[in-house]
């Protein structure tokens, strides 16, 4: 990878305490730019897998607009049940003081652009919803059985984004944490949607209601104004961590 750690978050259905025999674990990984990617106006992205996990790694300086766009598997990282800190590692002395200062502020961060969060996480959730009509029409014509998972899987994640927006505006857009993770009896009832034989159509209904159980906080989204004055301290954040990092490795050459 050639770039230093800012940190590495678990997210996904193992941060949500919805994870089973069949469930990856993907990380989020930030790393800072080299001398380089800033002369280049480069922003380093690459994917892997390691050890039978996932790993989607991105410049630390794309958080900005990824937060600012409340995306919610972005965010979520922030409020990770394992968040990896490289403290053993010589340039983290350098950013440390910022990269807490980031997570400190993670509540107002996830609250910063609510109106986008509905959006976002709505069109996630008919993202999944074709991929779960597109299989169940696969199955029929292929009759493959490895599908059923994949079905099941679908519904579940699209059932789950639109749970948390209700749970999250019941919590009055705080306790981002809260509305995202569930608890052991909250995880049982909700790997129902995934483990138990119901027919398709049941869960087609199942996601129908839901979604227009969470259509009427709609309105409680949208009336939220976006804030500004978070998003510049972000952008600070972010610019003070590069700009410690870069300093201290040309200085110390």
């Amino acid at each position: 990878m050639g770039r230093d750690l800012v940190f590495t978050s678990l997210v996904g259905s193992h941060n949500y305490n919805l994870d089973d025999e069949y469930s990856d674990k993907d990380y989020k990984v930030f790393v800072l730019p080299t001398f380089g990617d800033l002369y280049e106006r480069n922003e380093y992205k690459h994917a892997y897998q390691q050890n039978g996990c996932d790993y989607d790694v991105h410049d630390v300086r794309k958080l900005v607009s990824l937060l600012w766009k409340a995306n919610v598997n972005f965010i979520e990282g922030l409020f990770s049940s394992e968040i990896r800190l490289p403290s053993n590692q010589d340039h983290y002395q350098l950013i440390q003081r910022d990269v807490e200062a980031l997570l400190a502020m993670r509540e107002e961060i996830a609250s910063m652009n609510v109106s986008y969060l509905y959006r976002a996480s709505v069109g996630m959730f008919f993202t999944k919803m074709k991929q779960f009509e597109r299989d169940i029409q696969k199955e029929k014509e292929t009759n493959e059985d490895e599908l059923e998972r994949d079905i099941r899987k679908h519904a579940l994640v699209a059932y789950r984004i639109l749970d948390f927006l209700e749970r999250y505006e019941q919590r009055g857009f705080s306790d981002f944490a809260g509305a995202m993770r569930y608890n052991e009896r909250e995880r049982s009832e909700m790997l129902r949607i995934k483990h138990e034989p119901y027919h398709y159509q049941e869960l087609t209904s199942m996601l129908t209601d839901k979604k227009k159980r969470v259509d009427q906080y709609e309105d409680i989204y949208l009336r939220q104004k976006p804030n500004e004055k978070t998003k510049k301290k972000v952008e600070e954040t972010i610019y003070a961590i590069v700009y410690a990092y870069i300093k201290g490795q040309l200085t110390s050459k």
